[in-house]
């Protein structure tokens, strides 16, 4: 519904929250990979929001969704590899914080 408003091919944030809801439920439902691929989906729309290389507590909190669904589905590796860009992320948004 999001992207009928919005249209196809808008980054908006409410479509990027609605995915990552959709990821949310999946992974409730046990469905990991399809949990996953809706992580990705938001996690890519809020780079392009606010920018590939921008430190951001929504994206840090897209990143350990994704760390918490590779990790229910057994993918240690992938898991650690999110989860060691939400640590960086949040480093560098709490050293912004602090300055």
């Amino acid at each position: 519904m999001m992207r009928t408003i919005y249209s196809e091919d808008t980054a908006h944030p409410d479509i990027a929250a609605s995915l990552n809801n959709l990821g949310n439920a999946w992974r409730a439902l046990g469905d990991h990979r399809t949990a996953v691929s809706y992580y990705e989906q938001s996690l890519h729309m809020r780079q392009t929001i606010y920018g590939e290389d921008t430190a951001h507590p929504d994206i840090a909190n897209w990143l350990n969704n994704l760390c918490v669904a590779w990790r229910d589905l057994g993918d240690y590796g992938n898991a650690i590899g999110y989860f060691d860009l939400m640590k960086q992320m949040k480093q560098i948004i709490g050293n912004s914080n602090t300055s």
